[in-house]
């Protein structure tokens, strides 16, 4: 048995997440059948989903199937299929470097850990979001202040802070896709 994995690099354009699930969607109608495809999975997805169950011998009909599906939905340069022998997943974490990102957290928050930029307009957003009920799976983690990430070596504290919360010998799994959001 064969897995297909779909990956997205998230667009900074409005409503790109709808189209990736509604493309998710299509997926799971024309493969419900014939494979295991999960449409909790897919409507809960913001970049990434699975087909699980698929046959030695169709893995190449059915990668062929999905990429057609994602050209109809004009997705070609931003969604990636692979096959595997078993699924794979990715452990994302959010990183928001837009000082301005504010209540867009509620679009990304209780899918992923979320690492956001300090600034008083994301301040606001993620302490609104802590004291609701409907955040309960957020993991929304705020620095201090507003980074300035400059240069190289700037750049390697943040991913050291990063591994060192999230990396091989914090998480399970360890985190090793990283999605990120700038101004």
């Amino acid at each position: 048995m064969k897995a297909l994995t779909v990956i997205a690099q998230q667009k900074a354009e409005a409503g790109w997440v709808h189209r990736f699930r509604n493309f998710g969607e299509d997926v799971y109608a024309r493969l419900r059948e014939s494979c295991e495809v999960n449409i909790a999975e897919i409507d809960a997805a913001f970049d990434e989903f699975h087909v699980n169950g698929i046959r030695d011998e169709e893995a190449d009909v059915v990668r062929r199937a999905v990429a057609v599906l994602n050209s109809e939905h004009h997705l070609d340069d931003s969604v990636f299929i692979t096959i595997n022998d078993v699924p794979v997943y990715h452990q994302t974490v959010g990183l928001v470097l837009d000082t301005a990102f504010g209540e867009r957290l509620w679009e990304i928050a209780g899918r992923h850990p979320i690492w956001v930029v300090g600034s008083d307009v994301n301040r606001a957003a993620a302490k609104q979001l802590s004291i609701t009920a409907e955040a309960d799976d957020a993991d929304v983690t705020l620095w201090r202040n507003e980074l300035a990430v400059l240069t190289e070596e700037d750049w390697f504290g943040v991913l050291n802070t990063l591994d060192m919360h999230h990396g091989v010998y914090a998480g399970d799994p360890p985190m090793n896709k990283l999605a990120s959001t700038e101004q």
